[in-house]
């Protein structure tokens, strides 16, 4: 059974503005492209990202390797909640 896929306010602003800075740095779609692939495979295996030590209890991230940036999610009942995309180059990671 496939998963429903929430996303917070603040996951689409990061979103939004990773996607822009791809397309405006000549990568086209690479990131959204990337970050739909992820989701859809997270709708199927919700626990295929590791456990986040340093957030809070439930979070998980999930590598997005072309592009460098942690998808962290929480599973929530039958919902993936997206938190925050974070890039792995600006550190320890969001504070969720």
């Amino acid at each position: 059974m496939s998963m429903e896929i929430l996303i917070t306010e603040r996951a689409k602003r990061e979103i939004r503005s990773t996607s822009q800075w791809w397309r405006e740095h000549g990568a086209g779609p690479a990131f959204h492209t990337e970050l739909e692939r992820v989701l859809a495979t997270l709708q199927e295996m919700p626990h295929l990202g590791q456990p986040c030590a340093r957030c809070p209890p439930g979070t998980r991230r999930v590598l997005l390797s072309r592009t460098k940036n942690h998808l962290y999610y929480r599973i929530e009942g039958n919902c993936i909640e997206v938190l925050s995309v974070w890039h792995t180059s600006r550190g320890q990671g969001p504070a969720l």
